[in-house]
């Protein structure tokens, strides 16, 4: 059946940020299959059958597979880790401790990887004294490379000898496996960073990691991604992007500073974001599933494990599914809890601001 090409375009432009070549098109034609004449009327019904065909979870890890981009490497932009250091150790000196930092759109967790090696190489202290470290990410493939911390010779290309040796051990054919004393310094977490954040996150991050990101976006994700993550940076705190990104992104409230050349953006002290706050109906939800996604297996029909389903959809930017969650929810628990269906209600609020 035909495809409108116009809405196929927005609609992957709304969830994933990215304007697809008319090529990639064709694969992401192929990945959702032919859409049923009764879509094909009405855009809006359109959007809404993409989501539910990507219910299936290995369509939707194909789709993301084919629309983002993954190239990173260790130390890309030595400069970046410079400041970074010195951020570090200002914060350190003056008693802020541990620096949290959220790489946003982490891919395999090379950035983050390199953070935190250069908090060991900055502090005799254990890892988990000196800075907290967080990744999200949309693309699931790639966040089972960042937790297992397996990486190739290409993505090692900047490091000297002596740092491959000091924090890598060979794993044969041709691999390399990041020490153990890294990795558990490293939390991963997949969600979409152009869906909105529950604000019991912002102002939680010191260092706001966005590099080398918006330049795969169209403008409009750009904007929405900036809303989205400004708000999570602490007063005092930086977001940084690639140098050709700084002049194109300006947040609210946010002052473009320099070190040594490299450019980046602060947050002044006492600096609210006039973000919308939204109610969360005195529900409380823990800071793992705040963060991003657990696991969807529900072993037991209880509410904590379907809001967690939901939740993990909906961070990811499937609306479809976390509304589906949030039925199932109500369709397989009999009683629920007041806090459990606030907890609910705001999900699905949630679901409707972003659609």
């Amino acid at each position: 059946m035909k495809v409108n090409f116009e809405w196929l375009i927005g609609w992957v432009g709304d969830r994933l940020g990215h304007e697809p070549s008319e090529e990639r098109l064709l694969e992401l034609i192929n990945i959702l299959g032919s859409p049923p004449s009764a879509v094909q009327h009405s855009e809006r019904a359109f959007w809404r059958w993409c989501d539910e065909q990507l219910a299936d979870r290995r369509r939707w890890d194909v789709l993301v597979a084919a629309v983002t981009n993954n190239e990173s490497a260790f130390f890309r932009e030595a400069q970046f880790y410079e400041f970074f250091k010195a951020e570090l150790e200002g914060r350190l000196a003056s008693g802020k401790r541990p620096v949290k930092v959220l790489s946003a759109a982490c891919s395999a967790g090379q950035e983050l990887y390199s953070c935190a090696i250069t908090a060991m190489l900055a502090s005799k202290r254990s890892l988990d004294q000196i800075v907290k470290l967080y990744g999200v990410d949309i693309d699931r493939v790639a966040l089972k490379r960042a937790g297992r911390g397996i990486f190739r010779p290409w993505d090692l290309r900047i490091l000297s000898d002596e740092m491959r040796k000091r924090f890598f051990s060979e794993k044969g054919d041709g691999l390399f496996q990041l020490n153990e004393e890294v990795r558990k310094g490293v939390v991963f977490r997949r969600r979409n960073i152009l869906s909105p954040w529950l604000p019991g996150l912002h102002g939680a991050f010191d260092v706001v990691l966005v590099r080398n990101v918006f330049v795969h976006l169209t403008p409009e994700a750009r904007m929405r991604a900036t809303a989205v993550l400004a708000p999570l940076v602490s007063p005092g705190g930086v977001m940084v992007l690639a140098a050709s990104e700084v002049a194109n992104v300006s947040p609210p409230g946010f002052e473009v500073e320099e070190f040594e050349g490299f450019f980046y953006l602060r947050r002044p002290q006492g600096v609210d974001d006039g973000g919308i706050k939204l109610a969360l109906l005195n529900t409380e939800l823990p800071v793992e599933l705040l963060l991003g996604a657990a696991s969807e297996e529900v072993n037991q029909p209880t509410a904590d494990a379907w809001i967690t389903a939901a939740l993990g959809r909906f961070n990811e930017g499937d609306f479809g599914g976390a509304s589906a969650w949030c039925a199932a929810c109500r369709r397989e628990v009999p009683k629920l809890s007041r806090e459990d269906e606030g907890a609910l209600s705001t999900i699905e609020g949630l679901v409707h601001l972003a659609e």
